[in-house]
């Protein structure tokens, strides 16, 4: 993939992902995460049907022993063993160049049906997620250096989480990759956790009694507590857009969808009920019908719609699964 300011990483998206050094990032680049998965997601359902429909393939049982570049070699060189604990569990083991044992690596059964269910669910639902990227796209201004104005820290946790992710992209070592993508997660959620604070906390100042008691410079503490709000809201759109990108990346649907409904409770909870307040204290909102904060209010992203063909097509799998 390829960014801004010369800086070029490269990974299975063949196109950006994300813009670390930018305010702004593509939301073409959302959709066409979504077209790319599921173009593979077609391919998949056909491919692991057809295996499912031989019954020969279908007997045998692929493993798959979780292991690294360094210990990859070792195997090859036939250092490698299976063994089995006290409670039954396999695992793979290596023998160092004394020939004594060495760490125990995890075997997994290849998951070829979950990875059916996640093709079929991707599938059903792609439409309905281009349209959620289309509604964060239309409430997503260009405003420029939208982070600017916001405390350092909070900042900083969005900018780590960006920048870890990345970092994860370029690793090949599986359990390295899988910690990175959870640091990256645990930062952005942390700074949307405090974004939506701080934007709580600005918009109870502005209706309590010491803002409505000021006396000096009254407007222009308003002016100030409502552009932060502005580059709260920004912010928090981003990070859920973030999120959902790097969840649907790793097949995560269901955590995909948390997130976005993490956000459409922000939306119902504390934008919908003080969408004529923050109109009324907002200078930059045009108090028409369309304006800013009534076009924010009515962010619907279709949660329930997806939930639903989530669980539809899980259940039309499994029934699929038992003929």
């Amino acid at each position: 993939m390829s960014y801004d300011n010369n800086y070029e990483f490269v990974n299975e998206l063949d196109e950006g992902l994300l813009d670390l050094y930018g305010e702004q990032f593509s939301f073409g680049s959302f959709r066409y995460l979504i077209e790319n998965k599921n173009k593979e997601a077609e391919n998949k359902i056909s491919e692991l049907i057809s295996l499912f429909g031989n019954s020969e393939q279908n007997d045998d049982v692929n493993l798959q022993v979780v292991m690294n570049d360094e210990m990859k070699d070792q195997y090859k060189q036939g250092l490698l063993e299976f063994i089995k604990d006290k409670d039954g569990n396999m695992y793979a083991q290596l023998r160092n160049e004394n020939g004594k044992f060495g760490q125990r690596l995890t075997i997994k059964e290849e998951e070829q049906q979950t990875d059916l269910i996640f093709a079929t669910q991707l599938n059903a639902i792609k439409d309905v997620m281009l349209e959620m990227v289309d509604t964060l796209e239309d409430i997503e201004e260009s405003v420029n250096s939208v982070l600017s104005g916001l405390h350092n820290d909070r900042v900083g946790l969005y900018y780590s989480g960006v920048s870890i992710y990345l970092e994860a992209l370029q690793t090949t070592d599986e359990q390295l990759h899988l910690q990175l993508i959870a640091q990256s997660i645990k930062s952005l959620s942390d700074a949307q956790a405090q974004i939506i604070q701080e934007f709580k906390s600005d918009l109870s100042y502005l209706k309590s009694a010491d803002y409505k008691n000021i006396r000096k410079r009254k407007h222009d503490v308003l002016v100030e507590k409502m552009q932060n709000i502005h580059e709260c809201f920004q912010t928090i759109n981003r990070i859920v857009a973030l999120k959902a990108m790097i969840y649907l990346d790793n097949n995560q649907l269901s955590s995909m969808m948390m997130a976005c409904m993490e956000y459409q409770k922000f939306i119902t909870l504390m934008v919908k009920p003080n969408t004529a307040f923050l109109i009324e204290c907002d200078p930059r909102d045009d108090k028409l019908i369309n304006g800013i904060w009534s076009k924010r209010a009515n962010t619907f992203i279709k949660c329930a719609e997806m939930n639903k063909q989530l669980k539809n097509n899980n259940q039309l799998f499994i029934k699929w699964e038992e003929q």
